[in-house]
């Protein structure tokens, strides 16, 4: 095994935001769950067999498949510990997602009774899809997660994005969905499965893919997670101030995880014949489908890379993503695929270390070391932040204390407010106290 380099990131041990995102692309969540199954052996290598990856994450986000990874990570089994670990994921997509894409045996080509049922309606019946999810998450909501939840999905009566976060479900009963509900409708992909309707006190959602959002949900997580969830009821004081955000992308690490880039491309002249079915249906999947996700990752994934490379810390962030012709369809579920994709993403881990190229917009290799190698430093770093907040807890009851003085007194008069001597707030607050305001309180 190669030698981790000893390197720490930008930004102080004890204060970093840790953030994990998990892309969308249906069967393809397999490559990831390999990544995560490393990881979660070197925290447990560092801190002992019960480490989980959620222990170490203030926030978790995802979309589509990583939106369904990244709630069970996240929810509570009923020791309030994580209800999955990073092998039993992997373990749940090997033996149901030959339940989830049910295919029928293909006749023609490519053309099969699923594809006939393409033009007519969803592909897939999400009946087995359901019945998963409820059997493994019954009855369990978004509030309750072990860690920070972020998961994207499209209000298609509203059209708007929807960002369902634990943030939010905490302090607004509309916002407090199932889980199984929210995996539902965050993975409802268009021509694939069916939206969902479901109600939550006086709201009431209806969900497709959160692909159609964002594909790639880690621009999203700092932004809708670490800032409180209404600005309306901020002081302008503190708003001014930036009171409740972090100013410099050093406090951060994330971990950004993709189902691969599209490998196929194709020439205009071949798809100016093109009609709707063939943008729906063809030998390579549904081209306009994975066009718009592919598209919507890579445009976050720039976005978030060129805002770390300009604060000089972009070693803050790690970002995994690879996929070949063979494993490119998002609903292939036969036995074969699926060994092919946990074969990719171990392969992925000794590939080396890629970043965006701002030049060409492409992703490629930026070092010599490989991302095992990167994503085992990232779990000494995960495991040292731990650390350190641990160390800190100690000295923070009088800390906590005022805080809590000085958020009671800004209702009162914020212009008298002294910012001078506040401390700053740590991010394993929101478990110490219930003001249910700020994020970190």
């Amino acid at each position: 095994m190669e030698e981790v380099p000893e390197e720490v990131p930008e930004g102080a041990f004890g204060k970093h935001k840790c953030v994990l995102s998990i892309d969308g692309g249906g069967v393809r969540g397999l490559i990831p769950a390999q990544i995560l199954i490393f990881l979660e052996e070197c925290l447990q290598e560092l801190d002992g067999p019960d480490a989980r990856i959620a222990d170490y994450f203030d926030v978790v986000a995802g979309t589509s498949t990583g939106g369904l990874i990244s709630i069970m990570l996240a929810a509570p089994d009923a020791q309030r510990r994580p209800l999955f670990t990073a092998k039993g994921i992997n373990k749940f997509y090997l033996d149901n997602c030959k339940t989830i894409f049910n295919r029928d045996r293909p006749y023609l080509s490519f053309l099969s009774m699923t594809s006939i049922r393409a033009m007519f309606g969803p592909k897939y019946s999400p009946t087995n899809l359901e019945h998963l999810l409820e059997s493994y998450l019954k009855d369990t909501r978004i509030r309750d997660t072990v860690t920070e939840l972020l998961v994207t999905a499209f209000d298609t009566r509203l059209q708007n994005p929807v960002f369902f976060t634990t943030a939010a479900g905490r302090v607004d009963p509309t916002k407090n969905a199932l889980l199984r509900e929210i995996a539902r409708g965050t993975s409802a992909a268009p021509t694939f499965f069916p939206p969902v309707r479901f109600s939550c006190e006086d709201s009431e959602y209806h969900l497709t893919d959160g692909g159609l959002v964002a594909n790639n949900p880690v621009s999203s997580s700092p932004s809708r997670i670490l800032k409180p969830t209404s600005y309306s009821r901020i002081p302008r004081e503190l708003y001014s101030r930036k009171f409740f955000f972090f100013q410099r992308f050093n406090d951060c690490l994330v971990l950004s995880l993709g189902c691969g880039t599209l490998p196929f491309s194709y020439e205009a002249q071949e798809i100016s014949k093109w009609g709707a079915l063939g943008w729906v249906l063809h030998k390579d999947g549904a081209p306009i489908i994975n066009m718009l996700l592919d598209a919507s990752s890579d445009m976050m994934d720039n976005n978030i890379a060129l805002m770390f490379k300009t604060g000089f810390c972009d070693k803050n962030l790690i970002r995994t993503t690879r996929l070949s012709k063979t494993t490119a369809e998002v609903d292939n579920s036969t036995p074969e695929n699926l060994k092919n994709l946990a074969a990719l993403g171990q392969e992925l881990l000794d590939e080396r270390l890629a970043r965006t190229n701002f030049v060409t917009g492409k992703f490629q290799d930026a070092t010599a070391e490989t991302n095992r190698t990167a994503i085992k430093r990232f779990s000494k770093w995960l495991s040292l932040e731990r650390k350190a907040r641990e160390a800190q807890r100690e000295g923070e009851p009088e800390q906590i204390h005022e805080m809590r003085r000085v958020t009671s007194a800004r209702w009162k008069n914020p212009s008298k407010i002294s910012y001078s001597n506040l401390p700053r707030p740590f991010k394993n607050t929101p478990r110490l106290c219930n003001h249910p305001l700020p994020i970190w309180c």
